[in-house]
């Protein structure tokens, strides 16, 4: 058997293993090349997802901050007769212990009833909600002011009603037959109806809600197809708690009328045409939600309710709380002296002085909700909080201070007669108003030390309308 022999030189040897290197070399180079590559690629398309991400909420948040406060910087106020623009009543009406007294009884239906109801301060369904007015600080200040709604007409508006007023969406109502009222803290017993006035008679509450649905055909006469009103909630005794003015037309004349209403849907994130990087915008990002929470909580998912509104101390005091009618009875008069009044005072529904006052608190939504909602505060006993105090609930006159030997009160919409004490409760009897302001004082002499008590604002026919604690 034969053997083949290669013979190779040695420098032959050297040149094949440079070769096989080098070839070993170049493979993996261009498969980390090709690995690098795709890593980039991944990479990229991340932080890109990221940086969309970025920016959408960029939008949103800008979008949330810019409609909170009015672009105008003036002292805003709603239609004195809550209605669109500058229209105003027209009609002339009466008063309404007149339309108690002179009225027709009109059948009415309930169509919500929840006593145990508390308003909403804030729910982050109305940031979501911006681009639709529903973070609108004076939307949200007049709608504080009052106790009583219409249902509009039209599946939008009432969309944006229901939306705004933080609930009822399951509430069916039928806005072409019925007028729809959306009530609160009020218990409607009857509903009277007198020329153009409909009264909606019963009792103030502290919680509770209820959607009183009426006939409008019920509310016309046979030859009147449609017709101004106005809807006023009122005591038996005939004063007015709140008020809305509106109009009813009769089915068969709508039906020839109605037209559709539709809104074309609106985009809740512009299209992005940002050119910030990922660190850019995480930046900007929180300097915005830094911004923002001077105006409204930040967390997703949050109700506050009015529940969180009023000093919690009343617990304290409110387990022992006697009737009104007893005090009156049995409670001791208090002398009290008006430190200040303003009868043609009224409130607005923005003041720019909130604004710039942002950081002090004096912007946020639910705080400002619940502000507005009362009518009684106690005036700070620190009489270098005073000034701020007063500024903030827009009376920028110079108010005499309260001394410290006093107690002070701010009432709004409600002109005291007497003030009356029986144990730790104390109750400032009074009319009603639509407008006007006072400061009023009592000696704290007159108080037992290092004692609460239960304040309460109240008609002649002893119905609270408001309340607050005084820490002593």
């Amino acid at each position: 058997m034969k053997k083949f022999i290669i013979v190779v030189s040695a420098k032959k040897i050297i040149w094949i293993v440079i070769i096989v290197l080098f070839i070993c070399f170049m493979g993996y180079s261009i498969y980390l090349y090709f690995y690098q590559q795709k890593y980039i690629f991944t990479a990229t398309m991340e932080e890109q997802d990221a940086v969309t991400q970025l920016e959408i909420e960029n939008k949103r948040l800008k979008g949330a901050l810019d409609s909170i406060l009015p672009d105008e910087k003036k002292v805003m106020y709603e239609n004195p007769s809550r209605l669109y623009g500058d229209k105003t009543i027209s009609y002339e009406t009466f008063s309404l212990s007149k339309a108690l007294e002179k009225g027709k009884s009109i059948d009415f239906n309930i169509l919500f009833n929840d006593a145990n109801y508390m308003r909403p301060m804030y729910k982050s369904r109305w940031k979501s909600a911006y681009y639709r007015g529903w973070l609108s600080l004076p939307s949200k200040v007049s709608d504080a002011h009052h106790k009583i709604f219409i249902f509009p007409l039209g599946a939008s508006s009432n969309y944006d009603f229901t939306g705004e007023q933080g609930g009822f969406l399951n509430v069916r109502i039928d806005a072409h037959r019925n007028k729809n009222l959306l009530v609160y803290n009020f218990d409607v017993s009857s509903v009277i109806l007198y020329e153009n006035q409909v009264a909606l008679v019963g009792e103030p509450k502290r919680t509770g809600a209820q959607v009183i649905s009426i006939v409008q055909d019920d509310l016309l006469d046979e030859v009147t197809n449609e017709k101004d009103l106005l809807f006023q909630l009122s005591t038996p005794d005939g004063y007015e708690i709140d008020y809305i003015a509106g109009d009813v037309i009769k089915y068969a004349y709508l039906k020839k009328r109605i037209e559709e209403n539709t809104v074309q849907g609106t985009s809740t994130v512009p299209d992005s045409n940002s050119t910030m990087t990922l660190e850019e915008l995480m930046k900007e990002n929180t300097l915005i939600k830094e911004e923002l929470s001077y105006y409204i909580p930040l967390e997703d998912d949050l109700f506050i309710t009015e529940q969180k509104c009023r000093n919690a101390s009343y617990l304290t005091v409110s387990k022992g709380v006697k009737d009104i009618p007893i005090i009156m009875e049995k409670g001791n008069a208090i002398e009290f002296s008006i430190n200040y009044q303003d009868k043609e005072f009224i409130r607005p529904i923005y003041d720019p002085i909130w604004g710039e006052n942002y950081q002090k608190g004096w912007a946020y939504v639910p705080t400002k909700i619940c502000e507005n909602m009362h009518l009684l505060f106690t005036v700070p006993v620190d009489i270098d909080n005073q000034a701020d105090f007063f500024s903030n609930m827009t009376l920028h006159e110079e108010i005499p201070l309260v001394k410290e030997n006093k107690s002070g009160f701010l009432v709004f919409n409600f002109t005291p007669e007497k003030v009356m004490k029986l144990d730790d409760q104390i109750i400032i009897v009074g009319i009603p108003e639509r407008k006007g302001v006072h400061v009023i004082t009592i000696d704290r002499d007159q108080l037992m030390e290092d004692s609460n008590y239960m304040i309460q604002l109240v008609t002649p026919d002893d119905f609270e309308i408001d309340y607050e604690i005084l820490v002593n």
